[in-house]
């Protein structure tokens, strides 16, 4: 199984296709998962606990801020 964590879901259903249209066969979900609202982590993180187990998870993405700005959580964005 492979679930993918986005932001958008729309682009992650994309994504879905176009792995599946290069041949992947096993089980794939695309769930929501916005960093920047706690309230997304703690979501995924309760659907997380739900998989029989998780053997990797992969970080892609990065963010590059030329000033201070917060979540509207009040945490420091980067």
């Amino acid at each position: 199984m492979l679930v993918l964590a986005v932001r958008d879901l729309a682009k992650g259903n994309v994504a879905a296709s176009e792995l599946e249209a290069q041949g992947f066969k096993g089980e794939l979900l695309v769930w929501h998962l916005d960093v920047l609202r706690f309230s997304s982590v703690t979501l995924f993180s309760d659907r997380c606990e739900t998989l029989d187990r998780i053997d990797c998870f992969v970080v892609v993405g990065s963010v590059v801020a030329l000033r201070w700005v917060t979540t509207e959580d009040g945490w420091e964005s980067t």
